[in-house]
């Protein structure tokens, strides 16, 4: 039984959250979001990332991965252009920076 808003099987649930995981990077990586935009990352979301595309848990792992690896490059980018930024503007040596 499938219930509904649910997926057919673990697979098809990880695929879908790989999926999903991979649109916020494309939409955070986007200088200006449009519609067309979203239009096309739909598409492209569908086509890269039908579940029958990752036939075992080895395909969803790697893929994982990369993702992942894709996300932290991500992070780290925006890490380094916040300190910069911060340290161009900072007159204040008594202020407390977290990170």
């Amino acid at each position: 039984m499938i219930w509904g808003g649910s997926f057919r099987s673990v697979r098809d649930t990880l695929v879908h959250i790989i999926g999903c995981e991979w649109g916020w990077l494309t939409i955070w990586n986007e200088p200006s979001l449009s519609s067309a935009f979203v239009t096309d990352l739909w598409t492209r979301l569908g086509a890269l990332f039908p579940p029958n595309a990752f036939p075992d848990v080895a395909a969803v792992q790697l893929r994982w991965a990369e993702i992942e690896r894709e996300q932290v490059e991500f992070v780290n980018r925006v890490h380094k252009r916040i300190l910069a930024k911060d340290a161009s503007c900072s007159g204040n040596t008594n202020q407390v920076w977290h990170t």
